[in-house]
Protein backbone atom coordinates (compact mmCIF):
# COMPACT_ATOMS: atom_id res chain seq x y z
CA UNK A 1 0.00 0.00 0.00
CA UNK A 2 1.42 3.40 -1.03
CA UNK A 3 -0.78 6.01 0.64
CA UNK A 4 -1.08 9.54 -0.70
CA UNK A 5 0.06 12.47 1.51
CA UNK A 6 -2.20 13.41 4.36
CA UNK A 7 -4.81 16.04 3.64
CA UNK A 8 -4.91 19.02 5.92
CA UNK A 9 -8.64 18.57 6.59
CA UNK A 10 -10.62 21.29 8.29
CA UNK A 11 -8.71 24.10 10.05
CA UNK A 12 -8.07 23.43 13.71
CA UNK A 13 -9.82 26.69 14.60
CA UNK A 14 -13.20 25.49 13.31
CA UNK A 15 -15.43 24.57 16.29
CA UNK A 16 -16.61 20.97 16.45
CA UNK A 17 -19.51 19.51 18.44
CA UNK A 18 -18.85 17.39 21.49
CA UNK A 19 -18.73 13.68 20.56
CA UNK A 20 -22.21 12.18 20.67
CA UNK A 21 -23.62 15.42 22.06
CA UNK A 22 -27.14 14.60 20.90
CA UNK A 23 -29.98 14.71 23.43
CA UNK A 24 -32.08 11.65 24.26
CA UNK A 25 -35.11 11.41 22.00
CA UNK A 26 -37.72 9.27 23.71
CA UNK A 27 -36.01 7.76 26.76
CA UNK A 28 -38.52 6.43 29.30
CA UNK A 29 -36.17 4.40 31.51
CA UNK A 30 -36.39 6.68 34.59
CA UNK A 31 -40.14 6.00 34.71
CA UNK A 32 -40.02 2.24 34.11
CA UNK A 33 -36.60 0.70 34.86
CA UNK A 34 -33.73 0.36 37.27
CA UNK A 35 -30.32 -1.15 36.49
CA UNK A 36 -29.26 -3.07 39.59
CA UNK A 37 -25.78 -4.53 39.87
CA UNK A 38 -24.92 -7.48 42.06
CA UNK A 39 -23.26 -5.21 44.63
CA UNK A 40 -26.56 -3.41 45.19
CA UNK A 41 -25.69 -0.19 43.35
CA UNK A 42 -28.52 1.22 41.24
CA UNK A 43 -28.10 2.96 37.88
CA UNK A 44 -30.76 4.53 35.64
CA UNK A 45 -29.90 2.17 32.76
CA UNK A 46 -27.16 -0.15 31.51
CA UNK A 47 -25.53 2.69 29.51
CA UNK A 48 -25.11 5.21 32.33
CA UNK A 49 -22.42 5.34 34.99
CA UNK A 50 -24.45 7.58 37.31
CA UNK A 51 -25.07 5.85 40.65
CA UNK A 52 -28.64 6.56 41.73
CA UNK A 53 -28.49 4.80 45.08
CA UNK A 54 -27.27 1.82 47.11
CA UNK A 55 -29.69 -0.95 48.11
CA UNK A 56 -27.40 -1.91 50.97
CA UNK A 57 -28.19 1.44 52.61
CA UNK A 58 -31.51 2.56 51.07
CA UNK A 59 -34.84 1.03 50.21
CA UNK A 60 -36.04 0.75 46.64
CA UNK A 61 -38.71 3.38 47.34
CA UNK A 62 -36.14 5.82 48.73
CA UNK A 63 -34.02 5.50 45.59
CA UNK A 64 -36.91 5.42 43.11
CA UNK A 65 -38.47 8.57 44.54
CA UNK A 66 -35.21 10.14 45.66
CA UNK A 67 -33.78 13.45 44.52
CA UNK A 68 -31.47 11.95 41.87
CA UNK A 69 -34.28 10.08 40.10
CA UNK A 70 -36.51 13.16 40.35
CA UNK A 71 -33.79 15.36 38.88
CA UNK A 72 -33.20 12.90 36.02
CA UNK A 73 -36.91 12.82 35.17
CA UNK A 74 -37.08 16.63 35.27
CA UNK A 75 -34.04 16.87 32.98
CA UNK A 76 -35.65 14.66 30.35
CA UNK A 77 -38.97 16.50 30.41
CA UNK A 78 -37.38 19.97 30.40
CA UNK A 79 -34.66 19.31 27.83
CA UNK A 80 -31.85 20.23 30.25
CA UNK A 81 -30.20 16.83 29.78
CA UNK A 82 -27.60 15.27 32.05
CA UNK A 83 -24.13 15.05 30.54
CA UNK A 84 -24.11 11.29 31.01
CA UNK A 85 -27.26 11.05 28.87
CA UNK A 86 -25.64 13.06 26.09
CA UNK A 87 -22.50 10.95 26.09
CA UNK A 88 -23.93 7.48 26.70
CA UNK A 89 -23.35 4.66 24.22
CA UNK A 90 -27.09 4.44 23.78
CA UNK A 91 -29.37 4.18 20.78
CA UNK A 92 -31.83 6.57 22.47
CA UNK A 93 -29.09 9.19 22.21
CA UNK A 94 -27.67 8.52 18.78
CA UNK A 95 -29.08 5.60 16.85
CA UNK A 96 -27.70 3.13 14.35
CA UNK A 97 -27.66 5.62 11.45
CA UNK A 98 -25.52 8.16 13.29
CA UNK A 99 -23.83 10.93 11.37
CA UNK A 100 -21.85 11.90 14.46
CA UNK A 101 -19.74 8.73 14.19
CA UNK A 102 -18.57 8.19 10.63
CA UNK A 103 -15.31 7.14 8.97
CA UNK A 104 -14.11 6.12 5.52
CA UNK A 105 -11.30 3.65 4.88
CA UNK A 106 -9.22 5.45 2.24
CA UNK A 107 -6.68 2.60 2.12
CA UNK A 108 -6.54 -0.63 4.09
CA UNK A 109 -3.90 -3.35 3.89
CA UNK A 110 -5.25 -6.47 5.61
CA UNK A 111 -3.51 -9.87 5.36
CA UNK A 112 -5.59 -12.69 3.90
CA UNK A 113 -3.69 -15.36 5.88
CA UNK A 114 -1.84 -15.06 9.20
CA UNK A 115 0.31 -17.38 11.27
CA UNK A 116 -1.72 -17.77 14.45
CA UNK A 117 1.38 -18.19 16.61
CA UNK A 118 2.95 -15.00 15.24
CA UNK A 119 0.07 -12.63 14.46
CA UNK A 120 0.34 -9.92 11.83
CA UNK A 121 -0.26 -6.24 11.10
CA UNK A 122 -2.97 -4.07 9.54
CA UNK A 123 -2.09 -0.77 7.86
CA UNK A 124 -4.85 1.76 7.43
CA UNK A 125 -5.52 5.22 6.16
CA UNK A 126 -8.83 6.50 7.48
CA UNK A 127 -10.83 9.69 6.95
CA UNK A 128 -12.96 11.38 9.59
CA UNK A 129 -16.26 11.76 7.71
CA UNK A 130 -18.28 12.47 10.85
CA UNK A 131 -19.26 15.58 12.77
CA UNK A 132 -16.80 15.70 15.62
CA UNK A 133 -13.08 16.10 16.08
CA UNK A 134 -11.24 12.88 16.95
CA UNK A 135 -9.03 13.57 19.94
CA UNK A 136 -5.86 11.70 20.98
CA UNK A 137 -5.35 10.23 24.43
CA UNK A 138 -3.13 13.13 25.50
CA UNK A 139 -6.09 15.51 25.11
CA UNK A 140 -9.24 13.59 26.04
CA UNK A 141 -7.92 10.98 28.52
CA UNK A 142 -10.43 8.12 28.78
CA UNK A 143 -12.58 9.22 25.82
CA UNK A 144 -9.98 9.33 23.06
CA UNK A 145 -10.36 7.68 19.65
CA UNK A 146 -8.55 4.42 18.80
CA UNK A 147 -8.39 1.82 16.06
CA UNK A 148 -9.01 -1.83 16.91
CA UNK A 149 -10.38 -5.09 15.53
CA UNK A 150 -12.57 -8.02 16.50
CA UNK A 151 -12.52 -11.61 15.27
CA UNK A 152 -15.66 -13.71 14.77
CA UNK A 153 -16.52 -17.19 13.63
CA UNK A 154 -18.60 -17.53 10.47
CA UNK A 155 -21.61 -17.92 12.78
CA UNK A 156 -20.85 -14.39 14.11
CA UNK A 157 -19.68 -15.66 17.51
CA UNK A 158 -17.00 -13.33 18.83
CA UNK A 159 -13.61 -14.94 19.39
CA UNK A 160 -11.47 -12.06 20.57
CA UNK A 161 -11.01 -8.31 20.62
CA UNK A 162 -7.66 -6.94 19.54
CA UNK A 163 -5.43 -4.20 20.90
CA UNK A 164 -6.79 -0.64 20.98
CA UNK A 165 -4.22 1.68 19.38
CA UNK A 166 -4.92 5.37 20.19
CA UNK A 167 -4.62 7.90 17.38
CA UNK A 168 -1.39 9.91 17.83
CA UNK A 169 -2.91 13.30 16.97
CA UNK A 170 -6.26 15.03 16.54
CA UNK A 171 -8.21 14.46 13.32
CA UNK A 172 -10.86 17.11 12.46
CA UNK A 173 -13.84 16.36 10.21
CA UNK A 174 -12.52 15.81 6.70
CA UNK A 175 -9.01 15.02 7.93
CA UNK A 176 -7.14 11.75 7.39
CA UNK A 177 -4.61 9.76 9.37
CA UNK A 178 -2.38 6.72 8.78
CA UNK A 179 -2.44 4.03 11.47
CA UNK A 180 -0.76 0.67 12.06
CA UNK A 181 -2.64 -1.97 14.03
CA UNK A 182 -0.84 -5.12 15.25
CA UNK A 183 -2.75 -8.41 15.13
CA UNK A 184 -1.94 -10.31 18.32
CA UNK A 185 -1.26 -14.07 18.17
CA UNK A 186 -4.56 -15.87 17.54
CA UNK A 187 -5.35 -19.13 19.33
CA UNK A 188 -8.13 -20.13 16.95
CA UNK A 189 -7.42 -21.64 13.53
CA UNK A 190 -9.51 -21.74 10.37
CA UNK A 191 -11.57 -19.29 8.31
CA UNK A 192 -12.67 -16.37 10.46
CA UNK A 193 -14.31 -12.96 10.00
CA UNK A 194 -12.24 -9.85 10.75
CA UNK A 195 -13.82 -6.49 11.61
CA UNK A 196 -11.57 -3.41 11.71
CA UNK A 197 -13.18 -0.38 13.32
CA UNK A 198 -12.60 2.95 15.02
CA UNK A 199 -13.52 3.26 18.71
CA UNK A 200 -14.60 6.23 20.81
CA UNK A 201 -13.20 4.78 24.04
CA UNK A 202 -15.71 4.17 26.82
CA UNK A 203 -18.51 5.32 24.51
CA UNK A 204 -18.97 3.24 21.35
CA UNK A 205 -17.51 1.40 18.36
CA UNK A 206 -18.12 3.41 15.20
CA UNK A 207 -19.50 0.28 13.53
CA UNK A 208 -22.33 0.22 16.07
CA UNK A 209 -23.47 3.63 14.79
CA UNK A 210 -23.58 2.83 11.08
CA UNK A 211 -21.70 1.02 8.27
CA UNK A 212 -18.26 2.18 9.41
CA UNK A 213 -16.39 -1.07 10.12
CA UNK A 214 -14.39 -2.99 7.52
CA UNK A 215 -15.44 -6.64 7.44
CA UNK A 216 -13.59 -9.36 5.55
CA UNK A 217 -12.25 -12.93 5.70
CA UNK A 218 -9.10 -13.92 7.56
CA UNK A 219 -7.57 -17.39 7.48
CA UNK A 220 -5.54 -18.40 10.54
CA UNK A 221 -2.95 -21.16 10.19
CA UNK A 222 -0.20 -22.72 12.34
CA UNK A 223 -1.82 -22.68 15.79
CA UNK A 224 0.09 -25.36 17.69
CA UNK A 225 -1.63 -25.09 21.08
CA UNK A 226 -5.26 -23.91 21.23
CA UNK A 227 -8.55 -24.85 22.86
CA UNK A 228 -12.01 -23.34 23.19
CA UNK A 229 -13.75 -24.03 26.49
CA UNK A 230 -17.47 -23.90 27.14
CA UNK A 231 -20.11 -25.26 29.46
CA UNK A 232 -20.90 -28.89 28.78
CA UNK A 233 -24.42 -28.25 30.08
CA UNK A 234 -25.45 -24.65 30.80
CA UNK A 235 -28.28 -25.59 33.18
CA UNK A 236 -26.05 -27.88 35.22
CA UNK A 237 -23.32 -25.25 35.42
CA UNK A 238 -25.87 -22.68 36.49
CA UNK A 239 -27.14 -24.95 39.27
CA UNK A 240 -23.60 -25.71 40.42
CA UNK A 241 -22.42 -22.10 40.57
CA UNK A 242 -25.41 -19.96 41.49
CA UNK A 243 -25.68 -21.24 45.09
CA UNK A 244 -23.22 -19.81 47.68
CA UNK A 245 -20.50 -22.25 48.75
CA UNK A 246 -18.26 -22.10 51.86
CA UNK A 247 -14.45 -22.34 51.78
CA UNK A 248 -13.57 -26.01 51.54
CA UNK A 249 -16.84 -26.78 49.76
CA UNK A 250 -16.94 -28.86 46.60
CA UNK A 251 -18.06 -27.73 43.13
CA UNK A 252 -18.45 -30.02 40.13
CA UNK A 253 -19.64 -29.18 36.63
CA UNK A 254 -19.11 -30.24 32.99
CA UNK A 255 -16.62 -28.44 30.73
CA UNK A 256 -16.53 -28.87 26.96
CA UNK A 257 -13.05 -28.65 25.39
CA UNK A 258 -12.81 -28.12 21.63
CA UNK A 259 -9.47 -28.25 19.83
CA UNK A 260 -9.46 -25.12 17.64
CA UNK A 261 -5.76 -25.39 16.80
CA UNK A 262 -3.84 -27.22 14.11
CA UNK A 263 -2.13 -29.82 16.35
CA UNK A 264 -3.51 -32.43 18.80
CA UNK A 265 -4.18 -31.86 22.50
CA UNK A 266 -4.07 -34.48 25.23
CA UNK A 267 -2.33 -36.12 28.15
CA UNK A 268 0.63 -37.24 26.01
CA UNK A 269 1.49 -33.55 25.46
CA UNK A 270 1.18 -32.70 29.16
CA UNK A 271 -2.15 -30.87 28.73
CA UNK A 272 -4.31 -30.46 31.83
CA UNK A 273 -7.41 -28.56 32.89
CA UNK A 274 -6.88 -26.23 35.88
CA UNK A 275 -8.38 -23.10 37.41
CA UNK A 276 -7.63 -19.69 38.96
CA UNK A 277 -9.52 -17.74 41.62
CA UNK A 278 -9.77 -13.93 41.59
CA UNK A 279 -11.56 -11.54 43.90
CA UNK A 280 -14.28 -9.14 42.72
CA UNK A 281 -11.65 -6.64 41.52
CA UNK A 282 -10.06 -9.49 39.48
CA UNK A 283 -6.90 -9.60 41.61
CA UNK A 284 -5.49 -13.15 41.86
CA UNK A 285 -6.16 -14.83 45.22
CA UNK A 286 -5.33 -18.43 44.25
CA UNK A 287 -3.51 -19.02 40.96
CA UNK A 288 -3.67 -22.77 40.43
CA UNK A 289 -6.49 -25.10 41.41
CA UNK A 290 -6.61 -28.89 40.92
CA UNK A 291 -5.26 -30.29 37.66
CA UNK A 292 -7.20 -32.74 35.51
CA UNK A 293 -5.39 -34.42 32.63
CA UNK A 294 -7.03 -34.28 29.19
CA UNK A 295 -7.50 -38.01 28.50
CA UNK A 296 -6.47 -39.57 25.21
CA UNK A 297 -5.91 -37.37 22.18
CA UNK A 298 -8.15 -34.50 21.03
CA UNK A 299 -7.49 -33.92 17.33
CA UNK A 300 -8.11 -30.54 15.61
CA UNK A 301 -11.84 -29.93 15.34
CA UNK A 302 -12.79 -32.57 17.92
CA UNK A 303 -14.47 -31.93 21.31
CA UNK A 304 -14.48 -33.66 24.68
CA UNK A 305 -16.68 -33.10 27.76
CA UNK A 306 -15.03 -33.55 31.17
CA UNK A 307 -16.51 -33.29 34.64
CA UNK A 308 -14.27 -30.89 36.50
CA UNK A 309 -14.33 -31.11 40.29
CA UNK A 310 -12.65 -28.67 42.67
CA UNK A 311 -12.53 -27.57 46.29
CA UNK A 312 -13.04 -23.89 47.12
CA UNK A 313 -9.72 -22.71 48.66
CA UNK A 314 -9.87 -22.44 52.45
CA UNK A 315 -8.37 -18.95 52.47
CA UNK A 316 -11.02 -17.23 50.35
CA UNK A 317 -12.90 -14.42 52.07
CA UNK A 318 -16.66 -14.20 52.17
CA UNK A 319 -18.05 -12.48 49.09
CA UNK A 320 -18.04 -12.61 45.33
CA UNK A 321 -15.16 -14.21 43.41
CA UNK A 322 -14.35 -15.15 39.82
CA UNK A 323 -13.55 -18.74 38.90
CA UNK A 324 -11.46 -19.05 35.72
CA UNK A 325 -10.99 -22.37 33.91
CA UNK A 326 -7.76 -22.68 31.95
CA UNK A 327 -5.58 -25.19 30.10
CA UNK A 328 -1.92 -25.76 31.06
CA UNK A 329 0.67 -27.49 28.87
CA UNK A 330 3.32 -29.06 31.04
CA UNK A 331 4.49 -26.58 33.66
CA UNK A 332 5.24 -23.72 31.31
CA UNK A 333 2.35 -22.61 29.08
CA UNK A 334 -0.99 -21.36 30.40
CA UNK A 335 -3.28 -20.99 27.43
CA UNK A 336 -4.92 -17.86 28.89
CA UNK A 337 -1.51 -16.13 29.03
CA UNK A 338 -0.98 -16.88 25.35
CA UNK A 339 -4.56 -15.88 24.51
CA UNK A 340 -4.65 -12.75 26.72
CA UNK A 341 -7.92 -13.73 28.39
CA UNK A 342 -9.43 -16.41 30.66
CA UNK A 343 -10.90 -19.27 28.69
CA UNK A 344 -13.98 -19.47 30.95
CA UNK A 345 -14.90 -17.00 33.69
CA UNK A 346 -17.80 -17.57 36.09
CA UNK A 347 -18.94 -15.65 39.20
CA UNK A 348 -19.08 -17.61 42.46
CA UNK A 349 -20.27 -16.38 45.87
CA UNK A 350 -18.26 -17.67 48.84
CA UNK A 351 -20.19 -17.87 52.14
CA UNK A 352 -18.54 -17.74 55.56
CA UNK A 353 -19.82 -21.13 56.76
CA UNK A 354 -21.84 -24.07 55.43
CA UNK A 355 -24.74 -22.92 57.60
CA UNK A 356 -24.67 -19.43 56.10
CA UNK A 357 -24.53 -20.87 52.60
CA UNK A 358 -27.66 -22.91 53.28
CA UNK A 359 -29.47 -19.93 54.82
CA UNK A 360 -28.78 -17.30 52.16
CA UNK A 361 -31.45 -18.53 49.79
CA UNK A 362 -34.05 -18.54 52.56
CA UNK A 363 -33.45 -14.86 53.28
CA UNK A 364 -34.38 -13.83 49.73
CA UNK A 365 -37.90 -13.65 48.39
CA UNK A 366 -36.72 -15.13 45.11
CA UNK A 367 -35.42 -18.21 46.95
CA UNK A 368 -31.89 -17.98 45.56
CA UNK A 369 -29.00 -15.59 45.36
CA UNK A 370 -28.44 -13.79 42.06
CA UNK A 371 -24.85 -14.20 40.86
CA UNK A 372 -25.11 -15.42 37.28
CA UNK A 373 -25.13 -12.02 35.56
CA UNK A 374 -21.70 -10.50 36.34
CA UNK A 375 -22.44 -6.94 35.22
CA UNK A 376 -25.93 -6.32 36.53
CA UNK A 377 -29.41 -6.59 35.13
CA UNK A 378 -31.68 -4.00 33.57
CA UNK A 379 -35.06 -4.63 35.13
CA UNK A 380 -38.56 -3.16 35.10
CA UNK A 381 -39.74 -1.81 38.43
CA UNK A 382 -41.99 -4.86 38.87
CA UNK A 383 -39.01 -6.83 40.23
CA UNK A 384 -35.63 -8.21 39.16
CA UNK A 385 -36.16 -11.76 40.51
CA UNK A 386 -32.65 -11.76 41.92
CA UNK A 387 -30.49 -10.78 44.85
CA UNK A 388 -32.28 -7.48 45.41
CA UNK A 389 -36.06 -8.11 45.50
CA UNK A 390 -37.96 -5.18 44.04
CA UNK A 391 -41.68 -4.91 44.71
CA UNK A 392 -44.04 -3.20 42.28
CA UNK A 393 -43.78 0.55 42.77
CA UNK A 394 -46.37 3.26 42.47
CA UNK A 395 -46.17 6.06 39.89
CA UNK A 396 -42.71 7.60 40.36
CA UNK A 397 -42.30 10.99 41.95
CA UNK A 398 -41.12 14.08 40.06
Amino acid sequence: MVPKPLSSGAPASVPHPTPNDAPPRTCGNPWTHMHIKSDGLVYPCCFSGEVMGDLRKQSVEQIWNGEKYRDLRRSLTSGDYWGSCRRASCNWVEGENSTVYSCEWVALAVPEVVNGDAGGVIKARVRNSGKFRWEPQSVSGRNHVSISYRLFTKRKEIITEGLHIPIPRAVPPGGEIELELPISPIRYSGDLVLKVDMVHENVTWFGERGPNAYEGPLRVEHVEFAAWLGAGNNQEVRRALEAPVPPGGRIEFPVRITNVGTAPLGEEFGDVLACHWRDESHAVVDWEGPRMALPGRINPGDSLVLRYSLTVPAGLRTGRHWLEIDVLRGDRAWLSNLWHKPLIEWPVTVAATPGEAAAVGNRLKSGKIFVWEPVGICVPHTGNKGLWPVEKLEQPAY
